[in-house]
């Protein structure tokens, strides 16, 4: 069970990540774009949500057969996962957008946001579970991320059970 939770914790996290850790190269990699040709920059971003929806759609059938084969049928409500993603691919969208075009004027931008995501990994319930939080001051910090929120949402959904979320009963 930790293991389909730690995945569900990874989907969800690496289909926010994937975008966003290649958007401020998004830009400055296609200079014949900018300078030749009459295109519309904000497709851009476009094919990396697409690429990391494609990967979490793969991984997400992978966890659903792996959890049926070792901890049993998962949920009905497991058919409800790619609502879950929608929003994190949406965000992860958004700041793709923020990141292509500040990465076209400051060089360094890559480095700071490979850096952010790391520290954002060790935030997120990815590892750990919400339910391991028993400080509610650290509780409803972790709850500022909407990854967390997420992330914990995919794991009711997954299991079936009651989200450790106090305002998103299922």
């Amino acid at each position: 069970a930790f293991v389909s939770q730690m995945f569900v914790g990874l989907i969800v996290f690496h289909a926010f990540s994937e975008p966003v850790s290649r958007a401020s190269r998004l830009v400055v990699s296609r200079p014949n774009y900018v300078t030749k040709v009459v295109f519309p920059l904000d497709l851009l971003p476009w094919p990396t949500v697409a690429l990391a929806a494609l990967h979490a759609t793969i991984s997400t059938v992978l966890l659903l057969v792996m959890h049926t084969a070792f901890v049993g049928v998962p949920a009905w409500t497991a058919l409800a996962l790619p609502l879950v993603l929608l929003p994190v691919l949406l965000l992860g969208l958004s700041l793709s957008w923020v990141l292509a075009s500040v990465g076209v004027y400051v060089r360094d931008t890559q480095e700071v946001v490979r850096v952010v995501l790391q520290l954002l990994f060790f935030l997120c319930p990815v590892v750990w579970t919400l339910a391991n939080v028993e400080n509610e001051l650290h509780r409803s910090l972790v709850l500022l991320n909407p990854l967390a929120i997420a992330i914990e949402s995919a794991r009711s959904l997954l299991t079936g059970e009651r989200s450790a979320l106090n305002f998103l009963q299922l």
